[in-house]
């Protein structure tokens, strides 16, 4: 009798040893590039100055007495620490078993949650909404849509995105600061205000000598105030009507870190037929000068 595969039921399977891991969760800009500060008490302060330029003459009569009106003096501000954990619970079965993957389950485990971890820091930084956590309920830090205020714009729904507003969101933190070097820097946009901001062609410089290839691309654009860095992100709103765009002075935000609290891995009493353990941290987003920075709503999802 003849054997041919599809009647051969003794066959192995065939899987391979490789996992190609796109998740969503693993693009994080703002944990990547803050810079880092020390949070001693949940509730972080600092102090902020920004002074008013003059807007009158401001002239004395000869023989005049000295006064000075008060002000100028600095002010606090302030987020409240929050916390992020997330478990890593591997039975011992799953750990004896031989998978696909290489290396232990729990180490693979351990990867998933960290990645995991850095995603649920990374909504907050840009999303987080403050919350003093009374007894029973989770404290919450404000993100950047929480803390900048002194620019926020709500736009006509299904506003659309031109060069015209790049320039006037960007002349929001000129205005409000003392001008040139105190200006936004990055802007933080979903991937529909990106690519519409790469069709602008106003005065483009293109660089390069390839032939071969057609470039669509803006990473950076240089307006009246300066050079904003364009960053799409996937946590910024992109609801239909309602897109944000956020344009940060990107080393006035840190993350404050509660004292002995970065992120680190714990392992977990167990009381049955498992390996557990946490990942987890304490943090607050810190606004050094909120005044730099620029929110505007209402977008057109397409730009």
């Amino acid at each position: 009798m003849a054997l041919f595969t599809y009647d051969d039921t003794s066959r192995r399977e065939d899987l391979l040893s490789v996992l190609r891991d796109v998740s969503r969760a693993a693009s994080n800009y703002l944990v990547s590039s803050l810079g880092k500060s020390t949070a001693m008490n949940t509730l972080h302060e600092w102090p902020v100055r920004n002074i008013a330029r003059s807007g009158a003459v401001n002239t004395v009569a000869e023989g005049a007495e000295a006064s000075e009106p008060t002000g100028d003096a600095p002010t606090r501000s302030n987020n409240i620490t929050a916390i992020f954990s997330r478990v890593v619970k591997v039975s011992g079965t799953e750990q004896a078993v031989i998978r696909a993957l290489p290396g232990s389950a729990t180490d693979d485990e351990k990867k998933v949650k960290l990645m995991r971890l850095k995603s649920d820091m990374e909504y907050a930084l840009i999303n987080g909404t403050i919350a003093s956590g009374a007894s029973g309920t989770a404290r919450g830090m404000a993100g950047l849509r929480g803390v900048i205020s002194t620019n926020l714009t709500g736009r006509a729904s299904g506003t659309s995105m031109s060069v015209t507003e790049l320039e006037d969101l960007h002349q929001n933190t000129w205005d409000a600061t003392g001008g040139d070097g105190f200006t936004a820097d990055v802007l933080l946009t979903p991937m529909g205000i990106k690519r519409k901001i790469a069709t602008f062609t106003t005065r483009v410089e293109t660089h390069g000598t390839n032939t071969d290839k057609l470039y669509n691309n803006i990473s950076f654009f240089e307006t009246s105030f300066g050079t904003l860095k364009i960053v799409p992100h996937k946590d910024v709103v992109n609801s239909a009507g309602c897109v944000n765009v956020i344009g940060i002075k990107e080393g006035y935000y840190k993350m404050a870190f509660l004292v002995n609290r970065e992120p680190d891995y714990e392992a977990l009493a167990k009381s049955g037929d498992y390996e557990r353990g946490q990942y987890i941290t304490e943090l607050t987003l810190e606004s050094q000068a909120e005044a730099a920075s620029v929110v505007r709503t209402g977008y057109n999802q397409n730009g």
